[in-house]
Parts: structure tokens; C-alpha cells; sequence
């Protein structure tokens, strides 16, 4: 789980090389904010989309990129 925006490149972190790489898009990176987001990942995306993905989250969306099969 990083706010680096260099994890959410696909071409130095592809997904099919790590487990999982979650990229919180949040400003201001409050507790609040961070709260926040992680509140709508765990409820909104399923546990299974979590591993060997990239899940970026912002204010209004959450983008999920999965290995591919």
C-alpha cells in the first residue's frame, strides 16, 4: 500500500510480478482521507480482486488491474 505514484507504473511493477500493489490516490493524505479510502476499497472491491492486482483508489473511483490469465 504506497501514495508513491511510481508503483501504479505498469511497466517497472507489472502485474504479473508482485502480489498485489495497492495505490491510494488521496489529497490531503489525512488519516481522515486514508480512513476514508481503505473504508471504500474493503467494501467495494472483493477479496479476491485484491490479490495479484493493481487497485488504485481516488475520490470518486476505484480502478482494478488484475494479472492476466
Amino acid at each position: 500500500m504506497t501514495f508513491d505514484e511510481d508503483f501504479a507504473d505498469g511497466r517497472s511493477f507489472p502485474v504479473q510480478r508482485h502480489h498485489s500493489i495497492v495505490r491510494l490516490r488521496v489529497w490531503p493524505t489525512t488519516i481522515e482521507e486514508t480512513k476514508q479510502a481503505l473504508g471504500r476499497l474493503l467494501s467495494e472491491v472483493a477479496e479476491a480482486e485484491l490479490t495479484a492486482s493493481l487497485i488504485i483508489v481516488d475520490r470518486s473511483r476505484i480502478r482494478v488491474r488484475t494479472r492476466p490469465k
